[in-house]
């Protein structure tokens, strides 16, 4: 009764749920009603060498394995932790069809695109900093129980990264490098599935004459720029470090 990762090869990897017993809650989602799926031979997905799932080379990555209720049959799929997506099995989720160019962060994959289904989480596996779209060293597979919520709900990225919280609020965080007098716009490395709360982001440099603002906020990022009462520091780099908290 536990995921558990069946190969790594040429670069492909593949992962297995073994034969057990998931309750989905209903697909109407207020009708107090819990669907029973026996799982009876063990369910596989492989993501084919190539298809990054929206990982990044030299930087460790999570990802999340889901059993979809397939209008009575268990499927995989999978995603990148990193995304943000809620995972907290309360909603629907919409899938796309895993290929070689499965490349996007946000994007749920599994064999065959399903929409509006229900799932459970039943795993997560870890692997270090690598090559991305190159499946080969795992650092922890973690399988079906009562601890894998918790488990992917802690995971963070250096530098940037997605988290998603217990009730369903994601928060990002991230870095883009910029220059003082020059509004840019910041694109996050992964779109909010639905809405964006709050952008709060400063800027880490001389400044001098300068005063940063962010503004325009979208699921997608968000736009700065500048106001100045003289030119000092017009022109020197520095960073934009940002956070945002939306669902």
């Amino acid at each position: 009764m536990a995921l558990r990762l069946a190969s790594t090869n040429a670069g492909a990897l593949t992962v297995t749920l073994n034969p057990t017993v998931l309750d989905f809650r209903s697909t109407t989602l207020t009708s107090g009603t819990v669907s029973t799926v026996q799982v009876t031979s063990p369910k596989s997905l492989t993501v084919a060498s190539g298809a990054t799932l929206g990982t990044t080379t030299s930087v460790a990555f999570r990802l999340v394995v889901l059993a979809l209720n397939n209008a009575g049959t268990v499927e995989l799929a999978i995603v990148n932790f990193a995304g943000g997506n809620q995972l907290d099995e309360v909603n629907l989720i919409t899938t796309n069809a895993l290929s070689g160019s499965s490349n996007s962060a946000s994007t749920i994959y599994s064999t065959s695109a399903r929409t509006s289904v229900a799932y459970k989480v039943v795993g997560f596996i870890d692997f270090p900093a690598g090559t991305a779209g190159t499946w080969a060293t795992i650092t922890e597979v973690q399988g079906i129980g009562g601890q894998v919520l918790n488990g992917i709900q802690t995971f963070t990225r250096s530098g940037s990264g997605s988290m998603t919280l217990p009730n369903g609020v994601i928060v990002k965080w991230g870095v883009a490098l910029g220059s003082v007098g020059s509004g840019a716009y910041v694109t996050f490395a992964s779109a909010f599935p639905n809405a964006v709360y709050n952008v709060t982001a400063c800027w880490e440099g001389s400044a001098g004459g300068y005063v940063f603002y962010p503004y325009n906020k979208s699921v997608a990022g968000f736009s700065y720029d500048w106001n100045f009462w003289s030119s000092i520091g017009f022109g020197n780099g520095g960073a934009v470090n940002y956070i945002a908290v939306g669902y």
